[in-house]
């Protein structure tokens, strides 16, 4: 009996950290663009449910999501909006991504939009409270709980939710009722 992988398995590996080494370039590169003012915005008609839906079983396929549960709110709205879907993606990611890898196992990560007058509002909810003392710092630049190298996940959705989406991000947090991470833009990008 080996311990040695076998060759496919080695194969599988070498693909899943080249893609993760591509996506953290992507990442990379896509924040100084952000930082220096060059990101590129396509606003195009967005329908909210797919969205929620694709990014939702996009984000059940990622490492964080392992033995736990990320669902759409059963009374997630569907709405129409016009935005830029790449960079919203990008942030709703982050989102996701930052509540599976703060939960457990057997947890519920809620994924949610609602329309608010002329806004529209993403939410992503998890059951973790956040100490107040990381909640002062928790958009800072390079700040993380999580080691060196990270820190950029609610920097770039602040930066990206404000400066190129015309939105506004926002969180709550507390024991009882776990941590809300919000994000809200208008509902037409054009005007």
């Amino acid at each position: 009996y080996s311990k040695t992988p076998a060759p496919v398995d080695k194969m599988r590996l070498i693909y899943e950290y080249a893609a993760r080494l591509v996506n953290e370039i992507q990442t990379q590169r896509e924040l100084a663009s952000a930082e220096n003012n060059e990101l590129s915005v396509h606003p195009e008609n967005m329908d909210t449910g797919m969205f929620l839906a694709e990014i939702a079983s996009v984000y059940r396929l990622n490492d964080a999501a392992r033995g736990k549960n990320l669902i759409v709110s059963p009374d997630s709205e569907n709405v129409m909006m016009i935005t830029e879907p790449t960079l919203l993606g990008r942030v709703i990611g982050n989102m996701l991504k930052n509540a599976l890898e703060a939960s457990q196992k057997e947890e519920t990560v809620t994924l949610k939009c609602a329309a608010r007058g002329n806004d529209v509002e993403f939410s992503v909810m998890n059951p973790c409270f956040i100490p107040y003392d990381i909640q002062l710092q928790i958009f800072k630049r390079s700040f993380s709980t999580k080691g060196k190298n990270r820190g950029l996940g609610t920097y770039s959705i602040k930066l990206i939710t404000e400066r190129y989406l015309k939105g506004s991000v926002f969180f709550t947090s507390s024991e009882e009722s776990g941590t809300v991470f919000t994000i809200s833009l208008p509902s037409d990008f054009t005007k």
